[in-house]
């Protein structure tokens, strides 16, 4: 089990968005809405956005509020679940940081 988890903390990175040029940038790259978001770097402690990345390319964002994941998506707000190894590393992610799925 250990060197799965390896594999895919090998394969996707997970890194918070900070200005609004990294929003507008990731909004381009996934087709959705980050672009329309404020300059969050005030919030990030609390609420950061989280991209995920497999090598160059992003495929993912994480809206995080609190302890809660309130939106997780790929690209063009596809649900996660169409890569079972990007969900995969998701549930291993949000596991390892207690977060909870929905609003809590």
């Amino acid at each position: 089990k250990s060197s799965h988890t390896l594999i895919f903390i090998t394969i996707f990175h997970f890194f918070r968005l900070g200005s609004e040029s990294d929003y507008f940038e990731a909004s381009n790259k996934l087709n959705n809405c980050l672009r329309f978001f404020p300059d969050r770097s005030d919030k990030a402690d609390n609420n950061p956005v989280i991209c995920v990345s497999k090598g160059e390319k992003l495929v993912a964002a994480i809206e995080v509020h609190g302890k809660s994941i309130v939106q997780a998506s790929g690209y063009s707000n596809r649900p996660l679940e169409y890569d079972p190894y990007l969900y995969k590393a998701y549930t291993i992610w949000r596991k390892k940081y207690n977060l909870h799925e929905g609003r809590q």
